[in-house]
């Protein structure tokens, strides 16, 4: 893994402080009240919003990148 600069750390940070800000305004409340509960609410909320979307862009950006490959082999 690539060491992220430090412009990179502080857009990712606020992206994901954009993304928590949301979550948590529909997560309910009594899902709130203990460290075990929110670990459980926000790992459930990574699975099923975050996660996927991530794993979808890479996968795009992978075949975009063969496709691009694929393009170039056969101008040459």
């Amino acid at each position: 893994m690539k060491e992220l600069t430090e412009a990179e750390k502080a857009e990712l940070n606020a992206h994901i402080k954009g993304a928590a800000r949301i979550l948590y305004q529909n997560t309910e409340l009594e899902k709130l009240k203990s460290f075990e509960s929110i670990e459980w609410e926000v790992r459930e909320q990574i699975l099923t919003y975050v996660a996927p979307e991530i794993g979808n862009f890479f996968y795009q950006q992978e075949r975009r990148s063969k496709k691009d490959e694929k393009e170039k082999s056969q101008a040459v």
